[in-house]
Parts: structure tokens; C-alpha cells; sequence
């Protein structure tokens, strides 16, 4: 179904798709990933730099 409206395709017309798809949400993917390690590590710095710890550290290095 496609806006409604219920269309008949044949896997030979499908699957092209698919797989273009597919490719674009794994690029998207580890676009987020990077930009998730980045940003994590900017937080780390961040907390160094300010002596910021959190609780759970704080539990197990004392």
C-alpha cells in the first residue's frame, strides 16, 4: 500500500529499493555513531577539565 492505495510490485522491483535503503540507513547510522563517540568524548575532556567526576567513580575509586 502505497498513500493508500494498494499497488502491486514484483520482488525484481522491490529489491533495488531495498537494498538502496538499506545502504542509506547504514551510512546514516554510523554518521550517529561518529558523531556520538565525538561528543562523548567532548564531555569526557569537559569533566577533566573541570574536575567533574561522576557518582559511580566516585564509588569505586573510594
Amino acid at each position: 500500500m502505497i498513500n493508500g492505495v494498494l499497488v502491486e510490485r514484483t520482488v525484481k522491483d522491490v529489491v533495488p529499493a531495498l537494498k538502496t535503503n538499506a545502504e542509506g540507513l547504514k551510512k546514516v547510522l554510523d554518521d550517529l555513531v561518529k558523531q556520538y563517540k565525538t561528543k562523548q568524548d567532548d564531555l569526557e575532556k569537559w569533566k577533566v577539565g573541570y574536575w567533574i567526576s561522576s557518582i559511580l567513580n566516585a564509588d569505586l575509586d573510594g
